[in-house]
């Protein structure tokens, strides 16, 4: 088991756009803590060859020769294994070439909402962001409908006024001024 020393946050790390197994993935080259990926996202570890730099194991869990995190939208397989064999020298993972940047987790959703447009459930995903940008009007104007940027407003507004709330019971207003 790792300590919380070792791994990341998965809301505050940043990521690359890469593609495993046919799938838009993000990678870090960083532990991730497991409980701290949003609902919806998939983590897995990767593995490198004993000799080598190259990418040849995908695993729930890589202990030994451990080589990145990787962020996932869908479940794979192993079979009766527990991990899965990747050929590194083929195009079974490789980095977008198009997002050398990195993302957070807020630009992967934005990226997405540019490729596919909006979700039903946009709401949902969106409550497992936990760093969602003050400023959302940096979102695509083509794919923003206006509805759902006042939700987003209205929600992060919401958030803040939250987390600044102590955690004791509220106090009433006595509705005199002072």
């Amino acid at each position: 088991m790792r300590s919380s020393e070792q791994t990341a946050d998965a809301n505050k790390e940043k990521y690359y756009l890469a593609h495993l197994l046919e799938e838009t993935v993000l990678f870090t080259p960083n532990r991730i803590r497991r409980n701290s990926v949003p609902d919806g996202l998939l983590l897995y570890e990767l593995a490198h060859g004993d000799d080598s730099d190259i990418v040849v194991r995908i695993a729930m869990d890589v202990d030994e020769s451990f080589w990145g995190s990787v962020l996932s939208m869908v479940s794979y397989n192993f079979g009766e294994k527990d991990f899965s064999e990747i050929d590194g020298n083929s195009y079974d993972f490789f980095f977008d070439s198009d997002y050398d940047e990195p993302l957070t987790l807020y630009d992967f959703q934005r990226y997405l909402w540019e490729r596919d447009g909006f979700p039903d459930n946009i709401a949902d995903i969106l409550k497992g962001i936990r760093s969602v940008p003050s400023d959302t009007s940096k979102m695509p104007d083509s794919k923003v409908k206006p509805s759902l940027l006042a939700q987003l407003d209205e929600s992060r507004s919401r958030a803040a006024q939250e987390a600044k709330q102590p955690k004791t019971t509220p106090k009433r207003d006595s509705g005199m001024e002072v």
